[in-house]
């Protein structure tokens, strides 16, 4: 067996910033209670539009994880990519000052990343000109600019990389770097995915399409993917961050491994793909008793086989 089917991965940190919870023992607890965070779109005017409603985060403090002159600069999906991912870390019980940070990289998926900030500087050009644009901004608001942020705050420096494959950027973030672990590239991993899309213009594209659910007077019911009668989605907003290790490098520092990614499957059932075989390692999946599968978290009551 090669080296890097013998490198197996743990993940020891757990980050997030949601609707329904700003920190990670909030966040379980209102998935446990089943707690609807869907309401009335505040950030702008939807009255014109069929749908009116959104999962808005709340009471996000960025100062708490970023200087003040950069939080007002930075659009809020990094800003909530940079708290979630500082919050894996501190989960993780990892102290950076004691890492190689050569083998410490950082995997975002995202959609429209700092869209935000891209449309409002567009505005302001039409209607200020041209001397009104404040570069920084759109430099940020850039596809790469979470994981850019994230790896200068961190100080990680084996790579920075953003994946754009929409609905499954987050999923496809942890098998890149799942896969950059076990190829020997890194040690550490933080991957996953952050999106701010409640705006204005972008928001207006779903509603147009449909695609968004309608019922506006009971937003508390809205989504309900599994319901006969479900008439469409709820845009949200957040990040959620992963530290995926090395399971030796684990181990030598007395890390607590929330679940383990199983080895990648060798001879994949024929018709599942390259994507589903790239996948097979964050799927939770079981495939069979000899490829294992992600094992379930026994911090929140969960039961580890």
């Amino acid at each position: 067996m090669s080296r890097t089917l013998r490198r197996r991965i743990v993940i020891t940190g757990i980050g997030v910033i949601a609707p329904n919870g700003l920190t990670l023992d909030t966040f379980w607890d209102s998935l446990c209670k089943g707690t609807a965070t869907a309401g009335p779109v505040t950030r702008f005017d939807a009255s014109a539009m069929h749908s009116k409603l959104a999962c808005e985060i709340t009471g996000f403090d960025a100062t708490l994880f970023i200087e003040p002159a950069k939080a007002k600069r930075y659009d809020l999906s990094i800003l909530y990519a940079i708290a979630a991912a500082k919050s894996a870390v501190a989960d993780a019980g990892l102290d950076l000052s004691r890492e190689d940070m050569d083998r410490f990289g950082v995997v975002e998926g995202t959609t429209v990343s700092g869209l935000g900030n891209t449309l409002r500087e567009h505005t302001k050009f039409i209607e200020k000109g041209y001397k009104s644009i404040q570069p920084t901004r759109l430099v940020n608001a850039s596809c790469g600019g979470g994981a850019s942020e994230i790896s200068i705050e961190l100080g990680a420096r084996c790579q920075a990389t953003t994946i754009t494959t929409a609905c499954s950027a987050g999923n496809d973030a942890l098998g890149y770097a799942a896969r950059t672990i076990r190829d020997d590239l890194a040690d550490i991993m933080i991957a996953g995915a952050c999106e701010a899309p409640i705006v204005d213009g972008y928001y207006a594209i779903f509603s147009a399409a449909g695609v968004m659910s309608r019922n506006n007077e009971n937003p508390k019911k809205a989504m309900r993917p599994f319901d006969k009668d479900r008439d469409g989605l709820v845009l949200g907003e957040g990040a959620g961050f992963l530290i995926l290790e090395e399971l030796s490098h684990a181990l030598a520092r007395g890390a607590r491994a929330e679940c383990r990614c199983p080895p990648p499957r060798l001879d994949p059932p024929r018709g599942e793909g390259t994507a589903a075989r790239n996948g097979a390692c964050v799927s939770g999946r079981r495939d069979s008793d000899r490829h294992g599968r992600l094992h379930q978290c026994p911090r929140f009551g969960y039961r580890a086989e």
